[in-house]
């Protein structure tokens, strides 16, 4: 799961994760990701394949960040984080 900013107001909201591709320099240039808020009434489906762009942070702080597009396809939303999730093999027995 990771977690986006959305749109000038900077809200947030999870998706889930389920692979990457690394582009020649060794970065993350494709996301394969679910969104559950992509119902079935959405054309592109729920299940997508996402470019990553890096780019500044904002307008103040240079730093590079990954974004994915819009549905626009503008790269506007940008990755804040990543969590992940143990495949609790711990707790069988």
């Amino acid at each position: 799961m990771f977690v986006v900013n959305l749109g000038k107001a900077w809200t947030t909201h999870a998706v889930t994760l389920w692979g990457v591709k690394f582009g020649d320099d060794g970065l993350i240039d494709t996301l394969y990701m679910v969104d559950n808020n992509d119902g079935r009434y959405d054309a592109r489906g729920t299940i997508r394949t996402m470019k990553v762009r890096y780019l500044p942070y904002s307008d103040n702080n240079p730093e590079l960040y990954p974004y994915v597009p819009n549905s626009l396809g503008d790269f506007t939303i940008r990755i804040e984080s990543l969590c992940t999730l143990s495949l609790g093999r711990e707790w069988i027995n």
